[in-house]
């Protein structure tokens, strides 16, 4: 949910919605990216008729209408006809800003809502019928309590899951500062796409909304594209299917917009009249941790942190290997960020247009109150394609120790040879003893013979 998105509310008659049940399971899934959607759009008229595509029911009317490339969200509907259930995506944040006076910290939220595959055209066209083609939910403060209780039906069995990054990285470079603020991006959509499978009934399929941010010198849409490639390559996340459009192109995307924008004013300000209405159905987790969040909670003094504090002061070569293996899978990334800001002697103020009352504190202690696993710090890092300079340093020291170790034993095993050598020294030859004395022959005295005697003369 970007402020600098520009829509033209419209209007008509309040329609009753009712989900239907869940829809049979199966279906075909694969990860294809749709092209890039461009700015220009033509106006459409204001009419709403209940007509819809006969050979796919996930198909409005209106979307036959819509000027290319912006109808390009037929051809996604038709390849993904027999999909379970979609996930609507969009965003609401404050980035961190240094000023003189402090560091107004920042945080990030995205939203996916869950609908099954039957409940589209119900849930479509009863939002477009309330509030036509266009809507935001930044534009129409007096108005998101009705669509609320018109959502609130679908979000059940955990149909929206809100992912938050309350510690995010700050920098006076403003080319740096959005650099990081993509980082917070991809943590989220991480966490997101990741809780999104890991349920009875995963989500496959995705619709992002684009982002229309001019003033930014990243191409976030080809980024998010980049980040869902990285993550299936890496094995973070199964194959899913990404289509990126608009809320022109999608009316349902005004789901999550309408979703994330009570949260938002939640991390600025003491406001959560809007959440109320919607904090029962909702899931909250921190991106860091994946563990649930209560964005109206106290703080509970007393809890302790479960932040390592010396990990930013301690030398890498000082740790131990555990420590270390942590520190390079990135599971210490928020002690570092931490450890920046209060590097810079800045006192911390609200989020930019938030006041004192914000939950922003609330909500990074109840963050900093669990650890990081090491494999989701190592997904997280993977999600950000770059490793923080505290990172950078515990890795060098870990091939160092490798290098070291390697070294060590092939000299361990050199001295063993030579050990086994020494070990075993050759047999000693036997000195020259008397020559045996053979014994005494017995003479041989032949046996004397009777001489014959004489025969008679002839």
């Amino acid at each position: 949910m970007r402020q600098d998105r520009q829509e033209r509310p419209e209007s008509s008659s309040f329609h009753t919605l009712a989900p239907s049940s869940l829809g049979p399971k199966g279906g075909n899934y694969r990860f294809i990216l749709t092209t890039p959607l461009y700015h220009g759009v033509r106006e459409q008229d204001n009419h709403w008729d209940t007509m819809t595509n006969n050979e796919n029911p996930l198909i409005s009317s209106y979307m036959g209408r819509l000027a290319y490339p912006h109808s390009k969200i037929v051809d996604f509907y038709e390849r993904n006809s027999k999909a379970e259930r979609f996930g609507f995506i969009d965003e609401t944040y404050s980035p961190p800003k240094i000023t003189p006076q402090g560091i107004h910290e920042g945080f990030y939220v995205t939203t996916c809502v869950t609908v099954e595959a039957r409940d589209i055209m119900t849930l479509r066209e009863g939002l477009t019928g309330l509030y036509g083609n266009f809507y935001h939910a930044n534009k129409e403060r007096n108005r998101n309590y009705e669509v609320l209780q018109t959502l609130k039906p679908f979000l059940r069995d955990e149909a929206s899951i809100i992912t938050v990054n309350s510690t995010v990285a700050a920098s006076s470079d403003p080319k740096e500062q959005h650099r990081l603020v993509r980082n917070a991006r991809d943590i989220c959509l991480t966490a997101t796409f990741k809780k999104a499978q890991d349920r009875d009934d995963p989500v496959l399929h995705f619709i992002v909304e684009r982002l229309q941010n001019d003033d930014s010198p990243i191409n976030d849409n080809a980024e998010d594209r980049k980040l869902v490639n990285r993550l299936i390559t890496e094995g973070v996340i199964r194959d899913i299917e990404v289509g990126q459009f608009s809320a022109r192109a999608e009316h349902l995307l005004r789901l999550p917009d309408v979703v994330a924008y009570p949260v938002g004013r939640v991390m600025r300000s003491a406001d959560d009249r809007l959440f109320r209405e919607i904090a029962d159905v909702v899931t909250v987790y921190d991106a860091h941790t994946m563990h649930p969040l209560d964005l109206r909670g106290r703080v509970q003094h007393g809890v302790p942190l479960s932040l390592d504090a010396a990990s930013i002061r301690q030398p890498v070569t000082e740790m131990s290997d555990e420590k270390l293996q942590r520190v390079a899978g990135g599971a210490h990334v928020r002690e570092e960020i931490i450890g920046d800001y209060q590097a810079r002697g800045l006192p911390s103020l609200p989020p930019l247009k938030g006041t004192n009352a914000s939950a922003l504190p609330s909500v990074q202690m109840q963050s900093w109150q669990h650890p990081m696993s090491l494999k989701h710090a190592e997904d997280l890092t993977v999600a950000r394609n770059s490793t923080t300079p505290r990172q950078s340093e515990a890795h060098r020291e870990l091939h160092a120790r490798r290098e070291r170790l390697q070294q060590l034993q092939g000299r361990q095993e050199q001295t063993q040879q030579k050990m086994s050598a020494a070990s075993k020294p050759e047999a000693p030859k036997p000195k020259p003893g008397p020559k045996p004395t053979p014994p005494p022959q017995k003479k041989h005295t032949p046996t004397p013979q009777p001489k014959p005697r004489p025969g008679p003369r002839l």
